[in-house]
């Protein structure tokens, strides 16, 4: 602000000068010589001036800057000043405070002197009484001791008869109850022993007929030999009754099929299923001829398909051109059979549960073997369609190894049971040894408790028969008596006190009568009370 006024001042003065420069002008050359003189008079005064001014500037920058720090310090001492008398503030607070406290640890220290007073003299009455109680005491000590010494040599003598006579209960109850688990272990082990010897015998058996089984196997295959030569023959009787219809003929192969079935030992509705109706993948119902089930779950579809009339006229024929003719045209009819057959997809029928493939008999084991004969590719042509051929030897060879892995699976089925059972008779054995350990256990516990209450009842502090007999002393007159033995142990306990008679039972046994007053002593009222 100041600086402002200067500079103000400053041009003002040179305004003036400026003004009066031009008014000397025109006035003459010897006023403006003057005037010129005179201005450069003012202008050095204005230059010094100005020199001043500037220096007054300076000063007042500088008194500024100490200016701004004075009030820089002031503030801070202000600060200062109010942090000062807060605490201040806050000292006069906690003496105050401190005041207050220090005249209540007053009261509280003199109560706690008046409370010490008290206890001291509540501790003296206290120790008078302790010492009172402990001549007491002393006193009840040697009496009860005195009475003890009298009784200890009885109770030693007691301990040995009674020891006898509990190892003599003891001995008797263990060879009962040995007795008793012989019987029940016996009874426990001999349904094993006997499932063992079942399981024994039926692996026997099983030995037995798969030896059996596998030594007759020979005699099927002649039997095998001999059907087919029956087979032979009967093909043979049927021809005329069967060349006329295909329907016919194609009952006549189911027929021998199932011949052949029931002869390798299958059961129809088990191992196998005939003339079973089935959709395919397209919702079509289909009938195959006969759906043989494996011991797994996989089942194989077989179809029997019969081309007796070309067999036929390969029999009938005169020489070997016409045989050969026949020949052929038994494998054209063969392959227009496996033709057909290919497109019904039999094999997918049941998913993954059936086989790859379908079994295509050929009931005849004569024009079987022509026809692998005459085109000995056949096999492959008819696998490459997932076809399987198969004449009645070849098939029943197939079908007795399926009837030999069912008696496998019944095998394995009746041993995977008797495994369980003897697993479950083994579990059975393991519970029953725990609950004879448990038994054992418990009569252990019992012959302790057994001791415990035998304790109860002839010894210690007011033991149950010293009690009773007590009774009888103060004149009770039972009809019974208990044993001797155990009243006698009774009495000899020591830690037991002695009662006097009545007076009434000591005035009848002196023939006297029974006085009014009574004296019974110190003892006798305890083990009343």
């Amino acid at each position: 602000m100041e600086t402002a006024n200067l500079v103000l001042i400053l041009g003002v003065i040179v305004f003036v000068a400026v003004v009066v420069w031009l008014l000397t002008t025109y006035r003459s050359r010897g006023a403006i010589i003057e005037s010129e003189q005179r201005a450069l008079v003012d202008r050095t005064g204005l230059q010094q001036e100005l020199t001043q001014a500037r220096t007054r500037l300076e000063s007042f920058e500088d008194l500024k800057v100490r200016l701004g720090r004075t009030e820089a310090t002031l503030a801070e001492t202000q600060r200062e000043s109010a942090g000062f008398r807060s605490r201040a503030e806050t000292a006069e607070a906690g003496l105050a405070t401190a005041r207050t406290t220090n005249t209540d640890l007053v009261t509280e220290r003199d109560t706690a002197r008046a409370e010490i007073v008290k206890a001291r003299s509540e501790l003296a009455s206290a120790q008078t009484r302790v010492r009172e109680l402990e001549t007491v005491i002393e006193k009840d000590t040697k009496s009860h001791q005195e009475k003890l010494d009298a009784l200890v040599a009885a109770k030693e003598e007691f301990t040995i008869h009674f020891t006898n006579l509990a190892n003599a209960m003891l001995a008797e109850k263990s060879e009962t109850l040995t007795k008793v688990s012989d019987e029940k272990i016996g009874a426990l082990l001999k349904p094993l022993s006997e499932k063992l010897a079942e399981f024994q015998a039926k692996a026997q058996e099983a030995q037995v007929a798969e030896a059996a089984k596998i030594g007759a196997l020979g005699e099927q295959l002649k039997q095998v030999t001999d059907l087919n030569v029956a087979l032979t023959t009967e093909t043979t009787n049927l021809t005329k009754a069967l060349r006329g219809s295909s329907k016919t003929q194609g009952d006549w192969g189911e027929l021998i099929l199932e011949t052949i079935l029931k002869a390798a030992g299958l059961r129809e509705g088990i191992e196998f299923d005939t003339q079973v109706s089935v959709q395919d993948e397209e919702g079509a119902l289909v009938r195959p001829d006969v759906v043989v089930n494996f011991p797994s779950g996989r089942k194989v579809v077989i179809d029997s398909k019969v081309s007796l009339n070309a067999w036929l006229h390969y029999v009938e024929a005169a020489d070997d051109a016409q045989r050969e003719t026949a020949a052929k045209n038994l494998v054209a009819s063969i392959d227009q059979h496996m033709k057909g057959l290919s497109p019904k997809a039999y094999q997918r029928l049941y998913g993954i549960d059936s086989l790859d493939f379908v079994v295509m008999f050929v009931p005849i084991e004569g024009a079987f073997a022509l026809a692998l004969g005459t085109r000995p590719n056949l096999y492959e042509d008819a696998w490459g369609r997932n076809i399987l051929f198969a004449g009645p030897t070849t098939i029943l060879f197939a079908l007795r190894t399926i009837k030999h892995l069912w008696n496998q699976e019944s095998q394995t089925r009746n041993a995977m049971e008797i495994a369980k059972m003897a697993g479950n008779l083994y579990d059975k054995f393991k519970d029953f040894v725990d609950d004879l350990e448990k038994v054992g256990a418990r009569i252990a516990q019992a012959s302790t408790a057994h001791a415990a209450a035998t304790n109860k009842l002839v010894s210690g502090n007011g033991n149950l028969i010293g009690r009773a007999e007590r009774l009888k002393v103060m004149g009770v007159t039972p009809k019974k008596s208990l044993p001797d033995d155990l009243v006698r142990a009774s009495a000899q306990d020591p830690d037991e006190t002695f009662l006097l008679p009545s007076p009434q039972l000591e005035a009848e046994d002196h023939g006297l009568p029974a006085g009014e007053d009574d004296l019974n002593d110190d003892d006798s009222d305890d083990a009343s009370a």
